[in-house]
């Protein structure tokens, strides 16, 4: 089975970083190590203090660490505040804009509302890509004005005249996707979550002081 976040499990810390694999001759008397470097990688999240300091808290954490040594899949979130602008509007809306195949690493987007970056974590499905480049973009961030939309005016957000649209991407993005998607896949620059599983069976024991708090660590690894 595959775990569902607890909420109330909240971390101090959460950094979701790039991995690789890469195979080496070893180093040439110049100094240099030719690398032969893989074009998959993964993800290695670690949330790091955890707060627990409720039983509420505790009983979803243990039962959490419990399931995650059985070898059992979790949806990880990934808490980035370094969104896009217009990602937590309620007028946001990305979606693939045509069938991409497996192990594509770039892909076509539709967006409105959002400003989409290189460096601008997205999550298709339950898996997390890094756009590292946009190829193509409109002119201008395809914003709403907030009136017509009746949503929250945004401080970061330039004021617009415009009621209705969509603009069109092409990211390039790391790692490549894990499967085919289909147009009109939804994608999401605001909710994040990989699916993982606990880089080591022994990571992550509740250690509580006074027997009531505790900040426990745990370090995960996509599931690929």
């Amino acid at each position: 089975m595959t775990i569902t976040w607890n909420q109330v499990l909240q971390p101090r810390r959460c950094n979701a970083n790039l991995r690789n694999f890469a195979k080496s001759g070893g180093r040439t008397l110049s100094g240099r190590e030719p690398r032969s470097v893989s074009d998959a990688g993964y993800w290695l999240v670690a949330m790091g203090e955890i707060a627990v300091t409720s039983i509420e808290e505790a009983r979803a954490y243990r039962a959490l660490i419990a399931r995650l040594r059985q070898g059992e899949e979790v949806l990880v979130p990934v808490f980035d505040v370094y969104t896009p602008r217009g990602a937590a509007s309620s007028a946001a809306a990305i979606t693939v804009a045509a069938n991409t195949p497996l192990r594509a690493t770039q892909v076509p987007l539709t967006a409105t509302e959002v400003d989409i970056q290189a460096g601008h974590h997205f999550t298709i499905g339950d898996r997390l890509h890094l756009v590292t480049e946009v190829v193509s973009g409109p002119v201008a961030p395809p914003f709403l004005n907030p009136v017509a939309t009746d949503t929250a005016f945004m401080d970061d957000e330039p004021w617009t005249d415009v009621v209705a649209g969509s603009s069109a991407y092409v990211a390039k993005i790391l790692p490549p996707l894990r499967a085919a998607v289909a147009g009109g896949q939804a994608v999401s620059f605001q909710n994040l979550m990989v699916r993982c599983v606990l880089q080591d069976l022994a990571d992550g024991d509740l250690d509580l002081d006074l027997g009531r708090f505790g900040t426990p660590s745990i370090t995960f690894i996509e599931s690929i």
